[in-house]
């Protein structure tokens, strides 16, 4: 939801708080759970969190 909100993949919000390391390390971590962070939120990609994030819409 935050990436969806901010229009910023994860990666870069972790690599501008957190350096580049911990940035590289969640984005491998997250590949073994079939995610990449630097790609970012896809609408359309996944039909679940599509329909989840319909469901929590609280934007302003």
């Amino acid at each position: 939801m935050i990436e969806k909100e901010l229009d910023t993949p994860m990666y870069d919000l972790v690599k501008n708080l957190r350096g580049a390391s911990t940035a590289a390390y969640w984005n491998f971590f997250s590949r073994f759970f079939g995610h990449q962070l630097k790609e970012g939120y896809v609408r359309g990609e996944d039909p679940i969190l599509d329909a989840v994030l319909d469901d929590l819409d609280i934007s302003y």
